[in-house]
């Protein structure tokens, strides 16, 4: 175990974003964190990390835990004009340096000697080896593949820290965290700033470090890759699912299925228990009568499914489409002074649908504003149909005008459209009241990515053009949008590095590499790119541990039927059910006092002690699940009864 909470609890004013979370984290664990934009992944990380502190409960760490915590970070000006990205990356390997340093002194003091003192001489022996079981001798090398890997060319190495971005300064803080190897990774949205081939890198490499992982993350891809294991922040609680994304959005829907039904079931057990108490709390089965009303007032309620808000959104393919959109024979994009794609042939038909991937500076975006005819080619024949709408979707929302309010946005768009119509319009797209009247430069990512969704859908297009449209959305809404991307009928051009939004499109892959447009039927085979074979199912993860539904699937057991009625018992049978009823009653008893004396222990203990805390811990947690299942099985006889 390498770090546990127990019964966290954290909030910020009136808004509380978790209570009485338990969590642990064990050695090698592969964790991602999910849940919707505002739920307190962010917030989960810096507790666990020690940055912040809970308001109620405590984090127990291991003793001298070393971690790196690689946040979400605006840009910050660098004033360091002596240091470059190379020697940034390297101070993480101080030590190195100075013992590097040591010996160069050391030969140098040798060297100056007339005969080889010995004391010097053993000092330097000892010193080599050191450096060499530490890793002296490939540090360097080390540090430049990561670096490489992240995007950094050798060129960009030497660069100093003064003239790099804000992004270029996210990877370069994540070079440093991936290189001092620390005992807990906890990543906030590492993706971020990365182009697919450092994404892909940054994959290979999770999976080969000896380091426990904690990442959050809206790249499901990226997640169903790297994690074994996710947890989400659901209604201020951390549910856990044994699998990666995808598996943990299977078990989540499935979970929240049975917990539907298991509301139901249990409301309508409550109101028959009720009844059953009015009827003989003072007849000749009062004792039964209170009895039952203690177990009612100890039973542990199914609560009701939480539907978040979500947007609701729908592309209409304009009426009057041609059967040919585009067609690109030997055509060459770019600007006067450098070609960035070139030798692009292409024909596109009504319907077609392109997700398009590249690196950084590749021309995805340059190849978006030639199919829509802003900026001319530099060689080559391209033609689009005449008379169609061509929408266009840009990753910087350059057509938002911020010093206007949101709902004046959308009126310039639709100046027929009446206020109310218009608020009508927006709360789909989560403005409500007097949101509607917040200037659009004071909007955060997400919101201004919603507004310019909104204008895009006012209007009818033949063609959809998209950079990055999932930019700033959070997993719902990356949904909603991949939904309505899968109803749209016309033809569609989708720049974006997030492959899983792609795959849920069901888009063909076109991939900008070296200046080149290479063609991929779907995601699976770009995957497969260069290895020679199908890629296996990426989307689940299989593992031999109860799955969250299973466990549910105990708690929501159905009630006895025939023919749609409760059976009919015989006074046999009732006599059967009245003594397995006692029974569990008792053992409910039982475990309930056992379980309190084990949390007492538990409060006694050291906190030093990690094995003890963690044998309590796991009893505690099976006496739980027990007290669980008996709970359950009680609720299912009632229901007989």
């Amino acid at each position: 175990m390498l770090l546990r909470l127990e019964g966290i609890h954290k909030s910020f004013g009136e808004r509380v974003l978790f209570e009485s979370i338990n969590w642990v984290i064990n050695a090698g664990e592969r964790i991602a964190v999910v849940g919707p934009n505002g739920s307190g992944k962010t917030t989960l990380l810096q507790t666990i990390t020690g940055k912040l502190s809970p308001d109620r409960g405590q984090t127990i760490r291991k003793k001298n835990l070393s971690i790196a915590h690689v946040e979400q970070a605006e840009f910050q000006p660098q004033r360091a004009g002596h240091l470059t990205v190379l020697s940034q990356a390297l101070s993480v390997f101080d030590s190195l340096l100075e013992m590097e340093h040591r010996i160069l002194d050391l030969q140098k003091e040798m060297s100056e000697q007339p005969e080889p003192v010995q004391k010097i001489s053993e000092t330097y022996s000892h010193l080599v080896e050191r450096f060499r079981l530490e890793g002296g001798y490939s540090f360097r090398s080390r540090t430049e593949k990561v670096l490489q890997g992240l995007g950094f060319s050798p060129e960009a190495m030497h660069w100093p820290l003064a003239h790099l971005s804000g992004g270029q300064q996210s990877r370069l803080k994540l070079a440093q965290a991936l290189l001092s190897e620390p005992e807990l990774l906890a990543l906030d949205e590492p993706t971020n700033h990365l182009d697919i081939d450092a994404i892909e890198w940054l994959e290979r490499y999770l999976k080969e470090i000896n380091s426990t992982v904690v990442v959050v993350s809206h790249d499901r891809f990226f997640l169903d890759q790297v994690v074994k294991k996710t947890v989400e922040l659901h209604a201020r609680r951390l549910r856990q699912f044994s699998g990666n994304y995808s598996f943990y959005r299977k078990e989540r829907d499935l979970l929240g299925r049975q917990q539907a039904t298991a509301f139901q079931r249990q409301q309508e057990m409550i109101e028959e228990t009720e009844e059953f108490i009015r009827r003989n709390i003072a007849g000749q089965k009062t004792k039964q009568a209170k009895s039952r009303r203690k177990m009612l007032e100890k039973l542990e309620r199914v609560e009701a499914v939480h539907v978040a808000d979500s947007m609701r959104l729908e592309f209409r393919e304009a009426p009057g489409s041609t059967h040919e959109i585009l067609r690109c024979e030997n055509v060459a994009v770019g600007y006067e002074s450098k070609v960035l794609v070139e030798k692009i042939d292409l024909v596109v038909y009504r319907g077609g649908r392109f997700g398009i991937l590249g690196g950084n500076g590749a021309g995805k975006t340059t190849l978006l504003k030639a199919f829509r005819g802003e900026i001319p080619t530099l060689a080559g024949a391209l033609r689009r149909a005449e008379n169609l709408i061509w929408s266009y979707y840009s990753q910087t929302q350059e057509g938002l005008d911020p010093g206007k309010t949101v709902l004046r946005e959308l009126h310039d768009v639709s100046p027929r459209s009446t206020e109310g119509e218009l608020r009508s319009y927006l709360a789909a797209f989560l403005f409500r009241g007097e949101d509607v009247f917040k200037r659009i430069g004071v909007l955060s990512g997400g919101e201004k990515s919603r507004v310019a969704l909104a204008k895009l859908l006012l209007s009818p297009a033949h063609v959809l053009l998209l950079d990055e449209p999932t930019n700033h959305l959070d997993i719902p809404a990356r949904e909603v949008l991949e939904g309505a991307l899968r109803d749209f009928s016309g033809t569609l051009f989708v720049v974006s590095h997030d492959r899983y939004f792609l795959d849920q499109v069901k888009t063909e892959i076109l991939f900008v590499h070296q200046h080149r447009l290479e063609r991929f039927p779907d995601l699976e085979s770009f995957e497969a790119r260069g290895t020679g074979k199908v890629t296996t199912d990426r989307r689940t993860a299989p593992v031999d541990t109860p799955t969250a539904a299973q466990v549910f699937t105990k708690k929501a057991a159905a009630p006895e039927l025939a023919g749609g009625h409760r059976a009919v018992r015989s006074k046999n049978e009732q006599a059967r059910l009245q003594r397995q009823l006692l029974a569990l009653e008792e053992r409910i008893h039982h475990l309930e006092a056992q379980r309190e004396q084990m949390s007492e222990q538990m409060q006694r203990q050291e906190s030093r002690d990690f094995q003890r805390i963690n044998e309590l811990a796991n009893r505690y947690e099976a006496i739980d699940l027990e007290l669980s299942a008996v709970y359950s099985e009680w609720e299912t006889l009632m229901s007989k009864q």
